[in-house]
């Protein structure tokens, strides 16, 4: 059975583009690894990839990581919501298929001491990975983060696992460990009020007295006018999302405050979702055995692997020809189907799940609306009863200030997916550079939102 380990390292930049493009296109070639997702965040400055491999492939992976880190992340400049002590924050290892506890833990310690002696970065090992057991938790070792460490590294009791006995300059301390698989979820509050999210995440913690394995804390995002509670869910069996959200909401509702939105960062077990399905729609006698997907999944990995037959090679267009002709055709299909009144209507969905428009500027929920339509498409102004403020279906979204039709912004996101870069999307969206820029940098930043568009333009051109 093939090894399959989960490595999904954090690294402190969420909003140069430019950096965050080197860093995809370094994971991307790294032989034996494959960069599953990654979601960058301006408000927490903050990036996770996620990436699977065996264990030599996800070193070297790492190694070339942390080094391209080191070259173009100054944490003496770093500023965001999300606490963070390093340029490579956290990289934990997660044992997936055909690998052990035991095999991340040893593949961590062993990062930890190439990283310690390639860059002199000091590096603590956490969870599983740990030597003490005031280390196991994350939130302990990164407690003063990137500031605070300087004095904090002067206590004997915090002497690094690998590494020197200082800071590194401009890349901090790391922390590197082995983990079970856990759900990074945040969740999203209709008020710019920091104390109700943090009075929140209070009740919902361990470390306060809330969930045996939930880690919480409030956060402002600067660039919604809202208030965010963060979360690591460490057991989602133990502790299922649907569980968290339903206290959360209730919490928020002593606060008169509504539940706007809530994101997974990363990827998810399909289990996680299946149980949240089970809770939300009252199924009898449910079991994860009842999904199609991971029926099939369990069917193919049992079934026994046919004998290996060789085959001629045949001709066939170029990997890059191919790649040229699929963008092509994926632009002209996305505009010539896809009118920009029911892809509008989408945005709003995906805005306001709840349906109850909210000013993206203050908050409220007290607005009034105005439609206007021609031949082509329907357009919604609102105007804030409270801040006395205007705006859109796009205000406060990448799509702000564009005439762009709507369709071609859904082609760029499927584009991107596809790895297409910004020359690209100039080339087969036929827009200028300053455009393409734009709308690169906008949709990589916001990875959730992005995914959103390509799944919802796949079901419509469906």
């Amino acid at each position: 059975m093939m090894r399959i380990i989960e490595c999904v390292p954090n690294v402190s930049e969420g909003r140069r583009a430019e950096v965050l493009d080197a860093f995809i296109r370094l994971l991307q070639a790294q032989p034996g690894v494959l960069l599953l997702d990654y979601h960058a965040d301006p408000d927490h400055n903050r990036t996770v990839f996620t990436l699977i491999g065996d264990g030599p492939a996800l070193l070297s992976a790492m190694l070339a990581l942390y080094e391209k880190a080191v070259e173009l992340i100054d944490m003496r400049q770093h500023r965001g919501e999300h606490p963070r002590a390093g340029a490579v924050d956290v990289c934990p290892f997660v044992p997936i298929a055909g690998a052990t506890m035991e095999d991340c833990v040893a593949l961590a310690r062993e990062l930890g001491r190439q990283v310690a002696e390639r860059f002199q970065i000091p590096v603590f090992l956490y969870a599983h990975a740990a030597t003490r057991e005031d280390r196991r938790e994350l939130p302990n070792i990164r407690k003063g983060e990137f500031e605070g460490w300087f004095e904090k590294i002067k206590d004997p009791n915090w002497k690094p696992d690998f590494g020197p006995d200082r800071v590194h300059p401009t890349a901090g301390i790391t922390v590197i460990g082995a983990r079970p698989p856990l759900i990074a979820y945040n969740v999203n509050l209709g008020t710019a009020d920091l104390a109700v999210a943090d009075r929140i995440a209070r009740a919902i913690r361990f470390s306060s007295g809330g969930f045996r394995n939930v880690q919480a804390r409030g956060m402002k995002l600067e660039a919604r006018q809202q208030v965010q509670v963060s979360m690591n869910l460490l057991d989602f069996r133990q502790t299922p999302i649907h569980r968290v959200f339903e206290v959360i909401r209730a919490e928020a509702e002593r606060f008169g405050v509504p539940v706007v939105g809530s994101e997974i960062v990363g990827l998810v077990p399909l289990e996680a979702i299946a149980q949240a399905a089970d809770f939300y729609l009252r199924l009898e006698n449910f079991s994860i055995d009842q999904v199609l997907e991971w029926r099939i999944q369990q069917a193919l990995a049992e079934r026994p692997a046919p004998p290996a037959a060789p085959s001629p090679p045949t001709p066939g267009p170029r990997p890059r020809a191919l790649r040229r002709v699929l963008m092509s055709l994926v632009t002209r299909a996305v505009e010539a189907r896809l009118e920009d009144a029911d892809i509008l209507e989408w945005l709003r969905r995906f805005r306001w799940p709840d349906g109850q428009v909210r000013c993206p500027h203050c908050g409220s929920a007290q607005v009034r609306a105005y439609r206007s339509s021609s031949r082509r498409r329907v357009v919604f102004t609102y105007r804030c009863r409270s801040c006395r403020r205007r705006f859109n279906d796009k205000t406060g979204t990448v799509f702000a200030q564009t005439r762009l039709p709507m369709a071609r912004w859904l082609a760029a996101a499927l584009l991107i997916e596809l790895g297409a870069g910004r020359r690209s999307l100039q080339r087969y969206l036929g827009v200028d550079r300053a455009t393409a820029r734009r709308m690169w940098n906008g949709l990589t930043r916001d990875a959730r939102l992005r995914q959103a568009m390509v799944r919802y333009m796949e079901s419509a051109l469906a």
